[in-house]
């Protein structure tokens, strides 16, 4: 059976995109059916053509958003295939979203006369997505409501997991329980559970923490609760309270490479190489523009698994960044919980993740 949409994409333009989680491809069903690993598509739904442009309208409509794989995409269809498409439906809602990403992701504006038609539209639907307060594009009538900016932007599906885990309404019921407990116990409820996480964050090191590193390390945790705008200053402030050894603090971002390491000897214990020092100051500053405004607009949980994510995935200092963003984490989201999310990060190719040599 043939592949559509975006595995289509990845496969003429040979795109390095993550793979898809569920692509779609044409199947003997009556209509579309999204199954836990593929969306099934009749032949009469599949686009008639295998240009890309008609892919690309196929996987908006049927697949949702994906920015990791548009963005590769769009940089590799000419400008004259998306002008024509316009002059021919100005008001469709795809057309209409994929020129403005074009022109986002090239940098640069079509040419010509674009006679843009008809009311603005969500780049993510809503009921599909959870989306943030969106900034609007007059020239295309299409509003960007994603979670982030297209320097860090994040898609989170509204999936039954998601919902069940936001109607819990954690950090509400927290407070009220925190609300009816004494001084006393409201205490010794907060030493224990800072010693605990304090635990926890020096184990990803395989490190059991001395007294003087326990304290120290409790005392940054209740640092993070003060309302301060996260900055490269900041960040470097709280990784050298964090680090005991005067040779590990930093004085800005990694200029070198780093990677984690399993218990394997030599490449083979290579678990994850982080992006390159040179494409570092470029990631945080989109994650910083993240945590600095979402966290307000959002679930302060999501945007705290959101910039705890993007924290990680950029490892920008040398040493401590999994006990930093503990501690951070407590000022994005308020909370020690991690959201288990179907979410996808938007990589452009030269920021996809490395891979162990």
């Amino acid at each position: 059976m043939g592949s559509l949409g975006y595995q289509s994409l990845c496969e003429y333009f040979q795109l390095t995109a993550f793979p898809l989680s569920r692509p779609a491809r044409v199947a003997p069903v009556s209509r579309v059916t999204q199954t836990a690993d593929a969306l099934l598509v009749p032949a009469q739904v599949a686009p008639r053509h295998d240009e890309p442009l008609e892919q690309l309208l196929f996987a908006l409509k049927h697949e949702g958003v994906n920015l990791q794989v548009l963005a590769q995409a769009l940089k590799r269809l000419p400008g004259s295939d998306i002008q024509c498409r316009v002059q021919a439906t100005p008001s469709s809602r795809y057309v209409r979203v994929l020129g403005f990403l074009w022109e986002a992701f090239n940098a640069r504006e079509l040419e010509g006369n674009l006679a843009i038609a008809g009311p603005t539209v969500d780049l993510f639907d809503a009921e599909r997505y959870l989306t943030a307060p969106g900034q609007r594009n007059a020239r295309w009538k299409v509003n960007f409501n994603g979670l982030g900016s297209l320097r860090y932007a994040v898609t989170v599906e509204r999936t039954p997991a998601i919902e069940r885990l936001l109607a819990l309404n954690i950090l509400d019921r927290a407070n009220a329980f925190v609300a009816g407990l004494g001084q006393q116990a409201t205490d010794r409820a907060l030493a224990w559970a800072y010693l605990h996480e304090t635990e926890n964050s020096f184990a990803i090191e395989r490190e059991r923490p001395s007294q003087d590193k326990a304290e120290a390390f409790v005392a940054l945790l209740k640092q993070a609760h003060q309302p301060r705008s996260m900055d490269e200053d900041y960040l470097v402030e709280l990784q050298n309270a964090a680090i005991t050894n005067p040779l590990d603090r930093a004085a800005a971002y990694r200029h070198e490479q780093n990677w984690l390491r399993g218990p394997l000897r030599g490449a083979a214990g290579i678990t994850y190489v982080p992006p390159p020092p040179e494409l570092v100051t470029a990631l945080m500053d989109g994650v910083l523009l993240f945590a600095n405004a979402l966290p307000k607009a959002i679930d302060p949980l999501v945007a705290a698994a959101i910039a705890s994510f993007g924290f990680v995935f950029i490892h920008p200092f040398m040493d401590g960044n999994g006990r930093l963003v503990t501690s951070t984490r407590h000022a994005w989201g308020c909370g020690f919980t991690r959201l288990a999310s179907s979410g996808h990060i938007f990589l452009p190719p030269e920021l996809k993740h490395e891979q162990a040599p």
